[in-house]
């Protein structure tokens, strides 16, 4: 009778599965394979190489030839697989590993469907969506890919594609990237990204208001650690394929979350920051034209430093994550300090030189090119948010001390910036050497922050 048992069991007559299907019952095979995903993007601002002087040629590190569409990693991404049949069951889901790979242990007998969600876990959560001032924690109005009728085998690995031809998904591989270079200190937060496609006339922004009637929106629950930021997705000018917006925006979440995790933080904007009407204020003559941009603000226009440390902060986390801060650039000794370059509206910027590279005097463009003479007035508690993304580009990558400064200690002043108060249009200079100074008593590290304040023009307090 064994014998028997065996021999109708065996592959080669009946079956397993053939006997079992007689007996009206479903065999269950199991099978361990991965299920990865890898992120197409296509920007328009990669690679553009600063045109002139010292560190001409040079370009950001990372991601340079995005332009031509490139293939990048998933780490963190939510994917799904569940039985195309109707049938409880199937691997679930959940956040990839590092390598944006979801192993999956389940019935290979099944059809199924794979679905590749707009959410990332990387340290912190980036969602991207189409609702506006939205903080739904859950994957119910995110995109996804779908992929059906698949049939995986085991110890395999299958890698899905998403993103191409697609200007939505680029927010996501982007604000991943950007938030994954700071997850050693920003870490467990939400941000969340907005895709509006109606085209309204701001571009993107992270300052959306927070007053009682918006008290969700952007910087509305940095304490809670949420954050939201918008981005146009229009035909022809979509800014969610701009990797320097979209890092900038994501600068500005990080940075709010980092303070609004501190004793003391409060939800909100940085104070005084609003007025951008510093180049075209007539009490702040003389103005020089070439400095007051059209539409009167860009990153060369003379604001008032609320604005510029700001905005100038934002820049430098975007610019510390695409150009490595110990490359010395294609210049190498020709160049002084570490090289690198940042865009801004598709222009290069040199992160040593104002003018895109052509500037080599003391005093950044605001006292060399905003005012000539006469400037003593004008030049008080001004200053330009590229003048201040090179200062603080200068003091992070300063190897002059025994201590580099490094990226937690910019994220701390400016922490501490806001957590000591007394903010106004005016002051951040002052309010920020005063936080660096109580937070680094080594007396090489304040005469260095001193003298890049001093080469970049940006210490023109009152």
């Amino acid at each position: 009778m064994n014998n028997f048992l065996l021999s109708w069991f065996h592959p080669r007559t009946l079956g397993v599965f053939s006997f079992l299907g007689i007996l009206g019952y479903a065999a269950t095979v199991q099978a361990s394979f991965s299920v990865c995903a890898v992120g197409r993007v296509t920007t328009v601002d990669s690679g553009r190489t600063i045109p002139n002087g010292a560190n001409a040629g040079d370009t950001e590190d990372y991601w340079a030839s995005a332009d031509s569409s490139i293939n990048v990693g998933a780490p963190g991404i939510y994917i799904t697989y569940t039985y195309e049949d109707g049938q409880a069951g199937g691997g679930g889901g959940g956040f990839a590993d590092s390598n944006g790979c979801f192993l999956v242990t389940d019935d290979a007998t099944k059809v199924n469907e794979v679905r590749i969600y707009s959410m990332t876990d990387a340290g912190n959560t980036v969602r991207v969506h189409d609702s506006p001032f939205s903080f739904v924690q859950t994957p119910g109005n995110l995109w996804y890919y779908s992929f059906i009728n698949q049939n995986h085998k085991n110890n395999q690995t299958y890698t899905y594609i998403v993103g191409t031809g697609d200007a939505k998904w680029t927010p996501l591989f982007v604000g991943s990237f950007v938030s994954e270079a700071f997850d050693s200190h920003v870490v467990g937060k939400s941000i969340h990204i907005g895709i509006n496609g109606s085209c309204p006339n701001s571009n993107m922004s992270a300052h959306y208001p927070t007053g009682a009637a918006s008290p969700n929106r952007s910087n509305g629950q940095i304490t809670s650690g949420n954050h939201f930021l918008v981005m146009n997705n229009c035909t022809g000018t979509s800014r969610a394929r701009h990797k320097f917006h979209i890092s900038h925006e994501m600068g500005h979440a990080l940075l709010a979350l980092f303070y609004g995790s501190a004793a003391g933080a409060v939800n909100g904007d940085e104070p005084n920051t609003g007025n951008t009407t510093n180049d075209s204020d007539p009490t702040r003559a003389p103005n020089a034209a070439v400095c007051v941009a059209d539409p009167g603000y860009s990153i060369d226009s003379k604001e008032w430093n609320s604005v510029t440390f700001r905005e100038g902060y934002a820049h430098w986390a975007a610019a510390s994550v695409w150009s490595d801060r110990n490359d010395p650039g294609v210049a190498g000794a020709a160049g002084s300090g570490q090289e690198g370059s940042f865009t801004w509206f598709q222009l290069p910027e040199d992160l040593e030189r104002y003018g895109q590279g052509s500037g080599i005097l003391a005093g950044g463009r605001l006292e060399n090119i905003c005012c000539t003479s006469g400037c003593t007035t004008s030049w008080d508690s001004a200053g330009t948010n590229g003048d201040w993304l090179r200062f603080l580009w200068d003091f992070y990558t300063d190897t002059a001390c025994s201590i580099d400064p490094s990226q937690i200690s910019l994220l701390n002043i400016y922490r501490s910036t806001r957590l000591n108060g007394g903010l106004t249009l005016g002051n951040y200079y002052k309010k920020s050497r005063a936080a660096m100074a109580q937070l680094n008593s080594d007396s090489c590290i304040q005469s260095r922050w001193d003298v890049w304040a001093a080469w970049n023009g940006v210490d023109n307090d009152i």
